[in-house]
């Protein structure tokens, strides 16, 4: 960073993006320090000016405010200083409803800031594993008793792991379906062995047990079937060469920088927040600029490449009607 009418400084931020070090351009340390996990500042040397801060972001000097983009964050709470929202109307913005901590709309990462970091100011930039592999189950959980209970109350599986865990569901319920078709056969003869011992009254309960057994046997397996051969036949027709299918489902415009500012390309993503990884932002920013249905925003997307691209949009269409006068 270069202050204005002085030195350029440099900031060494952590794993989350948190400024903890900053050096002059002759290598002095001249800012040091840790930060608590909701942003809470220890400095241990600190004679030179800084305004980026907890992840990276903006702190204002007069509130200790964080600027987050979508919204300010109070890092001696813990909370955002108002709730989250979103372009495209939702009953509870950004929430996974596998975790009751992303229903709370003041919470920071969803009260987890040791394992995820924010980029813009909407919950939650980022699942960690355990949550992937708990939605994976907890679909497949529900799959498989949807299927014995006909189909009623079927999950609808959105994430790679949702509709993984939805045909594990499909495939367990179309395995136990069979078993109970199985064993129904096993009790019919059971019910007949009954009746030839002289237990006649025992007979017609066995017989009907196994009846029940069998007809609901042959329910599951025949649901979870169905719905495995739908959903093979649903990725038959959807699957597309290209990821960038125009659609009605949310999406959003954005624009990355690079470390020091730079404008480097226009996107569009379902969730730009987890479109790169911190590696890839590699200290810069991506900021959302609209969010809306998918096609509109392809559409706004392809404009603004093709009047003003940035270096890294490699579409054929870059730069088509660039105004040569046009700065990035």
């Amino acid at each position: 960073m270069l202050p204005a009418g002085g030195n350029p400084i440099y900031y060494v931020e952590d794993l989350l993006g948190t400024s903890r070090v900053i050096t002059t351009n002759t290598g002095v340390v001249c800012y040091d320090a840790d930060f608590y996990p909701f942003g809470g500042e220890r400095f241990y040397t600190n004679t030179c000016p800084k305004n980026y801060k907890f992840e990276g972001k903006e702190r204002d000097t007069e509130t200790g405010n964080d600027d987050f983009g979508a919204r300010y964050y109070s890092n001696r709470f813990g909370r955002w200083l108002s709730a989250d929202w979103s372009a495209v109307p939702a009953p509870v913005p950004y929430a996974n409803l596998t975790n009751p901590q992303t229903l709370n709309l003041y919470a920071m990462v969803a009260d987890d800031p040791e394992s995820f970091a924010d980029l813009d100011g909407h919950c939650c930039d980022g699942d960690g594993i355990g949550d992937t592999i708990g939605r994976f189950f907890a679909t497949a959980v529900a799959t498989w008793a949807s299927d014995n209970a006909g189909g009623a109350f079927r999950p609808n599986a959105t994430t790679v792991e949702g509709k993984l865990g939805q045909a594990l569901g499909d495939t367990v319920a179309q395995y136990t379906g069979a078993s109970e078709v199985e064993a129904a056969g096993s009790a019919q003869t059971g019910a007949l062995v009954l009746a030839g011992a002289g237990q006649e009254e025992a007979a017609p309960l066995a017989e009907l047990g196994s009846v029940a057994l069998g007809l609901h046997g042959a329910m599951t397996a025949g649901v979870a079937t169905t719905n495995l051969a739908k959903s093979a036949l649903e990725d038959t027709a959807t699957s597309k060469p290209h990821g960038n299918t125009a659609g009605d489902q949310p999406a959003e415009l954005y624009e990355k920088h690079d470390a020091n500012g730079n404008f480097e390309k226009h996107g569009v993503s379902q969730d730009a927040s987890k479109r790169y990884s911190k590696k890839d932002v590699n200290g810069g920013t991506v900021k959302v600029t609209e969010r809306g249905p998918r096609k509109e925003m392809l559409k706004k997307e392809r404009q603004k490449v093709e009047t003003n691209p940035g270096p890294k949009n490699k579409e054929p269409w870059a730069g088509k009607k660039k105004d040569p006068n046009q700065q990035p």
